[in-house]
Parts: structure tokens; C-alpha cells; sequence
């Protein structure tokens, strides 16, 4: 307490994090719908040893007052974001590196549309037939894999489903059957509503509805 935390002591790199609507436009340019997330993303990415003395924390075990140090990227870190993505980034231009030089088995707009698709952790894409939508599944994960990251609980869209069920897709509702995105309206405190209706009260029931891409 009085002291500078950690976050403090931190540059938090340059926002490598693509814009929501811009990925939700992308989303929804392809007849199939395609999202995918990394497991544990931020675990997977060492520390190098030097920088480990200032990431360590306490922890009582046996009576006993003891110092640990994290070993992997912290999530809640301001700087985590940033390494994530440069991790990432740096991993899409090898993989495109290798196909152009012919040591590649993977195809290069699998590797472009991957690269585009990120929102930290989160894939989300877009494909035009089922032949590509597997392509991509495969190979993409296949891709991951190579840096030692999971890419899974994929979903995407299909008609054959019995009933409608709706995936929360970047703060929106995504209906998989039927493919449709909807916003989440949260429930208004209709006493607020009962008297005069304003423009003030308009407003702020509109800002309690997140609508990245304006559909509302």
C-alpha cells in the first residue's frame, strides 16, 4: 500500500487487439459462421527467467510464510494482451514464411484468414462452403498446434440442429441454426418507464444495450 504495483512499473505495449466490428463484419461475410477459442492462451507463453523475480506473490502453506514465482504470462497483467498478441502475430508470419518458401503443408488463406480472426484469444471467422469450413477447422488447428497451443470448442453454422441454440459471440448472441446474430437486450426497470418518458431516459436505456456493430 503507498507503493507502485506492478501494473504501474509496466508499459502496456502497443493494442495489437483488432476491433470488434471489424471482425463481426468479416463474421459476417461467408455463408458458414466459424468460431474457436485457445485453451489457457495466456499459460502457454514462458517468462523469460530474468523477468520472473517481479512476478512473484506469497502463499501460506504448511503454517509457513512462502515466495512463488509465476513462470507463465499472468492474465490480469497490463502488459498480458499485448504478449499474447505478439505472440500470435509472430507465429501467423512463420507460418506464412514457410509456405512461401515451400515448407508449408498448410494453405495460405487458411494462415491470412486465421490471422485476421483473432480477438485475443478468440478466432472468429467466416467461410463459403463446407469443404472450406473443414479446411479450415483442420488446418488451423493443426496450425496452433505447432506453438503449443489448443485451438478448440469449435462451433459453426448448421441448419441440422434440432433446436435453435444461441453462442454469446464477442458480447452478442449468435443463433447457429437459423444464423442469425442478436443483441442481448437486459432486462429495464420498467418504474423508471411508468412516468414522463424522456430523451434522457431513451438514452440511457439505449446505452445498456452493446451494439458494436449498430444493428439497433
Amino acid at each position: 500500500r503507498g507503493q507502485p504495483s506492478l501494473n504501474d512499473c509496466l508499459t502496456k505495449g502497443p493494442n495489437l487487439i483488432e476491433l470488434i466490428p471489424s471482425i463481426l463484419l468479416r463474421f459476417r461475410t461467408g455463408r458458414l459462421g466459424v468460431i474457436a477459442d485457445i485453451k489457457r492462451a495466456f499459460l502457454q507463453i514462458a517468462l523469460s527467467v530474468a523477468d520472473r523475480d517481479f512476478l512473484r506473490f506469497l502463499w501460506y502453506k504448511d503454517g509457513q510464510l512462502t515466495i512463488y514465482r509465476h513462470c507463465r504470462v499472468v492474465f490480469g497483467v497490463n502488459s498480458s494482451p499485448f504478449l499474447l498478441g505478439a505472440v500470435l502475430d509472430h507465429h501467423m508470419r512463420k507460418s506464412l514464411e514457410m509456405v512461401d518458401e515451400g515448407n508449408s503443408q498448410f494453405s495460405k488463406e487458411v494462415i491470412l484468414k486465421l490471422q485476421r480472426s483473432w480477438y485475443v484469444d478468440n478466432a472468429v471467422a467466416s467461410v463459403s462452403t463446407v469443404e472450406e469450413l473443414e479446411q479450415f477447422i483442420q488446418e488451423s488447428t493443426a496450425i496452433l498446434k505447432m506453438a503449443q497451443f489448443e485451438l478448440r470448442g469449435w462451433e459453426y453454422s448448421d441448419s441440422k440442429l434440432n433446436s435453435s441454440t444461441e453462442t454469446p459471440v464477442l458480447g452478442i448472441y449468435w443463433d447457429r441454426k437459423e444464423d442469425h446474430l442478436k443483441l442481448h437486450i437486459p432486462d429495464l426497470d420498467l418504474k423508471e418507464y411508468t412516468s414522463v418518458v424522456t430523451r434522457r431516459k431513451i438514452v440511457s436505456a439505449y446505452q445498456k444495450i452493446f451494439d458494436p456493430i449498430g444493428m439497433s
